[in-house]
């Protein structure tokens, strides 16, 4: 009948269009440059199509363990990062954010625009469990910088020609603080 026809007509467009967008996605593994003593890690990313054919899509972490290439925990990141090849390889940084003698995690997270404001994601390394875990409130600062020699942290924020600021942050018993404005 020719309802019939038209609802395999339908289905056969639907599965074509469904084959097509998938075709556009590519899943990567790029290994990352950055690794700690007893870690190295992977970064899954989506190649999509577009202009330029450079734009990447982060989704997710792997933390291997170097001793016998076990994968010890698989993190998800954010979608906000988008970049080419040479940021992909060096998108993860490991520096000790908390200043507790244990390397952490740091991943571009967004770009503010015409440079000012970006942002990280940070995984604290916790030694009990040995997991990374996301730090919200490192995560939810801008333009931020790990000072290892005074063991602070600097944040700066820019809204126009005219209107910037920043603040110091330290870590008290645990507790991102800031002690200065």
């Amino acid at each position: 009948t020719l309802q019939n026809k038209m609802k395999s007509g339908l289905f056969l467009l639907l599965m074509f269009f469904s084959c097509y967008i998938y075709a556009q996605k590519t899943t990567l593994w790029v290994k990352q440059k950055a690794q700690t003593d007893i870690y190295r890690f992977e970064l899954a990313v989506i190649k999509t199509a577009d202009t330029d054919g450079q734009n990447f899509i982060p989704q997710f972490i792997r933390v291997i363990a170097k001793k016998d290439n076990h994968v010890v925990q698989t993190i998800g990141v954010s979608e906000a990062f988008n970049g080419n090849v040479a940021k992909i390889s060096t998108a993860l940084d490991v520096t000790d954010c908390n200043f507790d003698g244990y390397k952490d995690l740091m991943i571009f997270s967004h770009d503010g625009g015409a440079g000012p404001n970006y942002g990280y994601d940070f995984y604290l390394y916790n030694p009990l469990n040995k997991r990374f875990e996301f730090d919200e409130s490192l995560s939810g600062l801008s333009q931020p910088f790990v000072d290892s020699k005074t063991k602070t942290i600097q944040s700066s924020w820019r809204g126009g020609a005219a209107s910037h600021g920043g603040e110091t942050y330290r870590f008290i018993k645990g507790k991102l603080t800031m002690i200065a404005n």
